[in-house]
């Protein structure tokens, strides 16, 4: 396997990809996860964006397929760390391959983070993704939050 920087030629596959994760989270939580109906055209548009800024990291691997795209935010000021990469879009296309490809694309991600300022890693799962929450625990991340989702009507 290889891990390369993506490319725009690579759009296409890294969208359906996307496309069949925001289908598989939103069965996992519907109101949270529920996809836009331009998701397709928006998210190629910033996932462009992040293959031509020089600050992001995107990263594909082949010729088992995945993508890991992060950038860099500023740690709120009052917190004492670095700067995080968050891990805004990340996924491989068959689950069984999260313990090795999803693993090694964030082991890659996280080397081109650190040499650009990077202290922390921060991804973000649905709670019931469980063969990339336990890629993650492989890659040594541990949980750090919890979002809770309700609507604004209910009690």
């Amino acid at each position: 396997m290889s891990i390369r920087p993506a490319a725009p030629g690579d759009l296409n596959r890294i969208l359906a990809l996307a496309e069949a994760q925001r289908e598989e989270y939103a069965g996992f939580q519907p109101r949270f996860w529920r996809p836009a109906a331009d998701a397709a055209e928006v998210q190629r548009a910033y996932l462009l964006g992040l293959i031509e800024d020089g600050d992001a990291v995107a990263l594909v691997s082949e010729p088992s397929f995945g993508y890991a795209f992060g950038t860099l935010l500023a740690a709120p000021p009052v917190f004492e760390r670095g700067p995080a990469c968050l891990v805004v879009d990340f996924a491989v296309e068959d689950r069984q391959l999260w313990p090795r490809v999803g693993v090694e694309l964030l082991a890659a991600l996280r080397v081109m983070a650190r040499d650009r300022g990077a202290t922390d890693v921060v991804v973000v799962t649905a709670r019931l993704d469980g063969p990339k929450r336990a890629a993650l625990t492989a890659a040594g991340l541990v949980p750090a939050s919890e979002w809770w989702v309700g609507r604004l009507d209910a009690p």
